[in-house]
């Protein structure tokens, strides 16, 4: 499975990620090393046009204006992985890896490869199926975010 990495992410981490492919079946790359600065806008073409079947991203503070992506990548037949650090951690290249590593098995194993695609969200305890309304639903509500 083809994998890009989103640009707020360090780029080594694919580099870790495709050091263990064996175990999750993923090629990861990051945007960075052939699209800097692409526009939200822009990604779920990117990805259709170049084959990736997932995008890698991370929560950031403003996650309503992330989710008009997250619904395009889905429509686009992209899945979204969503990358959450715990309240204590700052998203370091260290832990980005770290998380995403510890996971990559499940991520592998939930992403599919035919049918309809899927949002996960990856933290440290664990990864889980989320849906956009479940996403919307807490915007509205202004809780916590994935």
């Amino acid at each position: 499975m083809k994998v890009l990495l989103d640009e707020q992410l360090d780029a080594a981490v694919a580099a870790g990620l495709n050091a263990m492919s064996h175990r999750h079946g993923m090629r990861v790359r990051s945007i960075r090393d052939f699209a800097a600065g692409t526009k939200d806008e822009a990604i779920p073409d990117l990805c259709r046009t170049k084959g990736y079947q997932a995008l890698i991203s991370a929560n950031v503070r403003d996650f309503g204006a992330r989710l008009p992506l997250y619904e395009a990548l889905l429509e686009a037949g992209v899945s979204v992985v969503v990358l959450r650090p715990g309240r204590a951690q700052t998203l370091t290249p260290e832990v980005q890896l770290g998380v995403l590593a510890q996971h990559s098995s499940s991520i592998g194993k939930m992403l599919p490869t035919k049918g309809p695609r899927k949002l996960l969200r990856v933290t440290q305890s664990g990864v889980v199926e989320r849906t956009l309304e479940d996403l919307r639903r807490e915007i509205e509500q202004g809780a916590d975010l994935p």
